[in-house]
């Protein structure tokens, strides 16, 4: 008769069964207690089994290699359609906000136009629509979102490196910065768009992290901080339409050390957005004007002298210096409203807050309305650039010229009327100058307001001011050599750019803007000397942003002997753990003291010896807390049957947390960074960087000792 958990018939085999004591797909031997069959075919039987057992492990291991397989292909798939989804989205709120704002800035004309004959009526207008809309974006954006205020870069270079800032990512941060960019552009405001195009590129990429088929990029943090500097390539390269230069750029600005493994990524989604913006602008009526800042032809391979050359160079350290000048008026503006508190410099929602605000707001408005009135100033400073932009690349001169080739050109008499209508005393020279200081005065106070702003554009019409200036200047007295105004403005405008945000990448983006790869060699040289002006000065213009905003990001040290300091000296000793012999209530009272900002929290074999074992999830701690008191509750209802249940519920919450791996256990992870006391300071700057640290445990000998946040980095004195 077959024993129990025998079929009929199996006697004398050794069979390989299903167990309900194992787990679900495993195996296990059953032994035959026949024993009496002789050794050959009891061999045959333990190899028959064998054989199956084997089996059975290799079609394991294929199900588990496909399912590896088709979850690496299915997080690849979902990449690219990420990537280029958000490329699409990007392209597709450029073209929208673009053509809004020209829509806003022609109805301002519109309105100037009602006046008539009447010019301080034409003027009134003027002024008192940029007025009404640079409240009405101050008003949305402090109402709505008041973290969609100022560029977006620095905020993006501090959450890439790993910082957590609240509601800087959120749809209604989304609102808020659209609808008080747009205003803020019809208001005529001298401001660029690239920060904001950042800002908004990377909200839309947290936010598509949310939706279900991409959940994975949202749960795994390193992932969707990769997808989040994508989004920082695909803001530039929209705003531009300047793909390479975008990437670059991008790096440059939000990243101290990059992943090159992030760098397909960010090229990538920069091409979606950059073809689909071009592809939806070819139907448009006209199609040129929301493109990039401007489109100029300077085809044709030219040598440069050693003196056209030197005038490159002279250009580049005026660019350098210039813009140097121009962040540390910046940081000036601030730091003395600051001083003052005045002009919208408090904050909160208080009254005195609101005046603060509608009074800068007015006082801005009507300065930038009065300098750029078209019948003022001239069309030069007026707030349509993507127009004006070309005069200033354009190749022919715009005053007398000695130069044959460019006098007889057929585009000359559009500019002499552009520029001699307003210039003092029909000097062009004396114009380009006070275009120079007018939108030099008129960014700085621009970008200090409460409202969604950008630098990039304004101080590349500065720059390109200033090389025109030059090219005029030589063309004028024939010391040009041959080269139109046009080449000197594309070098100055690089080189300015450069100059304030310490960009290399300006020059691949000037490139792509004007056409004119003929001058890589005088753009890079003096975009080279801009740069190192600059940098030898201060800070660029985002690295000021950062120190004045106070944001938590990794900086250099600014002495050279705290490179050799250990991680000991900048401990925080006073850390909070949990350890093996830690109670309920001891944890409740832990995840009360402990800020939501640590996600994971140490865990010890023992107050005693203190060695670091691994660390546990807050989330996980949280679920096991409620789960204790759910189970107290249905303690409490049953506490009047006996005695000792009652003393069960009053000493619950006294039993020590299982750690333990089971069912019933919370998870720890034992694959955690810890770094040594004796560490040096530069190397611990290094692995913060790298890895976007928040904080790191300290250790020595395997025991803990404290911890060190990236705040104990940035907030001391190294």
């Amino acid at each position: 008769m077959a024993s129990m958990g025998e079929e009929p018939g199996s006697e004398g085999k050794r069979r390989v069964m299903f167990s309900s004591d194992t787990k679900p797909g495993k195996k296990v031997i059953q032994d035959s207690p026949h024993e009496h069959l002789p050794t050959p075919q009891r061999l045959r039987m333990i190899g028959k089994s064998m054989k199956e057992l084997r089996a059975h492990y290799e079609q394991e291991e294929r199900e588990s290699w496909l399912g590896r397989f088709k979850s690496v292909l299915k997080e690849k798939l979902a990449t690219i359609a990420f990537l280029a989804i958000l490329g699409i989205i990007a392209a597709m709120l450029k073209l929208g906000i673009d053509v809004v704002t020209d829509y806003t800035l022609a109805l301002r004309v519109y309105f100037i136009s009602l006046a008539g004959n009447d010019f301080f009526g034409a003027y009134m207008l003027w002024v008192l629509f940029g007025i009404f809309c640079v409240l009405s974006s101050i008003a949305i954006t402090q109402l709505v979102a008041p973290t969609a205020a100022g560029s977006g870069i620095p905020e993006m270079k501090s959450i890439l490196s790993g910082v957590v800032l609240e509601d800087y990512l959120s749809l209604k941060t989304f609102v808020s910065k659209v609808l008080g960019l747009i205003l803020a552009l019809g208001g005529g405001l001298n401001i660029g768009k690239e920060g904001p195009y950042v800002h908004i590129s990377s909200i839309v990429a947290n936010n598509m992290c949310k939706i279900p088929v991409f959940r994975y990029f949202m749960e795994h943090e390193s992932a969707r901080l990769q997808l989040l500097g994508a989004a920082c390539a695909v803001g530039i390269s929209s705003n531009f339409g300047a793909p390479i230069g975008g990437v670059l750029f991008s790096i440059e600005v939000t990243a101290t050390y990059y992943l090159v493994s992030n760098y397909k990524k960010g090229f990538f989604s920069a091409i979606w957005a950059a073809l689909i913006y071009k592809l939806m602008t070819s139907f448009t009526k006209e199609g040129h004007y929301v493109m990039a800042v401007l489109e100029v032809d300077t085809s044709g391979r030219r040598k440069f002298s050693a003196v056209q050359l030197l005038f490159f160079v002279i250009l580049g350290i005026a660019c350098g210096l210039l813009g140097a000048a121009f962040v540390k008026v910046n940081a000036l503006v601030v730091k003395l409203r600051r001083k003052f508190n005045v002009c919208g410099c408090v904050s909160g929602n208080s009254r005195r807050t609101w005046l603060s605000r509608v009074g800068l707001g007015i006082i801005v408005a009507t300065i930038t309305g009065l300098l750029t009135f078209p019948g003022a100033l001239g069309t030069e400073f007026a707030s349509r650039d993507r127009y004006d932009q070309a005069d200033l690349f354009a190749e022919d001169t715009m005053g007398d010229s000695q130069n044959d080739v460019f006098k007889n050109s057929e585009v000359l008499g559009n500019l002499s009327s552009n520029w001699h209508r307003f210039s003092v005393a029909g000097s062009v020279q004396a114009s380009l100058v006070i275009l120079i200081f007018v939108k030099f005065f008129l960014t700085v106070i621009s970008i200090t307001l409460p409202l969604p702003s950008g630098v990039y554009t304004p101080v590349f019409t500065i720059g390109a001011a200033l090389g025109r200036l030059l090219g005029e200047l030589l063309e004028s007295s024939n010391l040009s050599g041959g080269l139109p105004p046009g080449a000197f403005a594309v070098v100055g405008a690089a080189s300015m750019a450069s100059g304030v945000t310490q960009t290399i990448s300006a020059a691949v983006i000037t490139f792509e803007l004007t056409n004119s790869a003929d001058l890589h060699l005088p753009v890079l040289l003096a975009t080279l000397i801009a740069n190192a002006i600059s940098t030898a000065i201060g800070p660029s213009i985002y690295d000021s942003m950062v120190q004045l905003r106070k944001l938590p990001v990794l900086g250099g040290f600014k002495h050279r002997k705290s490179l050799l300091k250990p991680a000991g000296d900048i401990v925080n000793r006073n850390v909070r753990f949990l350890s093996k012999e830690t109670t309920y209530q001891e944890l409740d009272r832990t995840l009360t003291y402990v800020s939501k900002a640590y996600t994971r929290i140490p865990l010890v074999n023992s107050p005693e010896n203190m060695r670091l074992i691994g660390s546990v999830r807050r989330s996980a701690l949280m679920q096991s807390i409620e789960a204790r008191r759910e189970e107290a509750e249905h303690l409490k209802e049953e506490a009047q049957k006996t005695l000792a249940r009652v003393d069960d519920h009053a000493n619950y919450f006294n039993g020590p947390v299982n750690f333990d791996d089971d069912e019933r256990g919370v998870p720890y992870s034992n694959f955690l960074l810890h770094l040594a006391e004796t560490l040096p300071l530069s190397k611990l700057h290094f692995i913060f960087s790298v890895l976007s640290l928040e904080r790191a445990f300290i250790t020595s000998g395997g025991r803990l000792v404290g911890e060190i946040s990236k705040t104990d980095l940035t907030e001391r004195d190294l």
